[in-house]
């Protein structure tokens, strides 16, 4: 115990809450994707998302972008929480192409 105790107080807390700042000083080169690559988005995209940054990106270079759900919550009939695929109605609602295959059933 007092190995431990002597270990928590050498560890520096500052450095966890205050960790060091590096700011951006130039613009990152242009991104290596091109027209004809994917990006594979999983889980829901929402309106003011910041998965919408990188699809608007994709977009502009001419990638192909594929959807993917990760199913809707819902109750069983033992009580249990699962996810299913979406039902016709939800999945017209969804850019296309879009993967239906919740991730609990893979």
């Amino acid at each position: 115990m007092n190995t431990l105790l002597t270990q928590l107080e050498k560890f520096s807390f500052d450095k966890v809450k205050n960790p060091p700042y590096h700011p951006l000083r130039e613009l990152p080169p242009k991104s290596p994707f091109k027209k004809g690559d994917c990006l594979v988005l999983f889980g829901e995209l929402f309106a003011r998302g910041y998965a919408n940054g990188l699809v608007e990106a994709a977009e502009q270079v001419g990638m192909k972008i594929i959807y993917a759900t990760v199913g809707r919550r819902e109750k069983n009939d033992r009580g249990e929480e699962i996810l299913r695929p979406l039902n016709t109605e939800e999945l017209a609602s969804k850019p296309q192409p879009t993967i239906n295959v919740p991730l609990s059933w893979i």
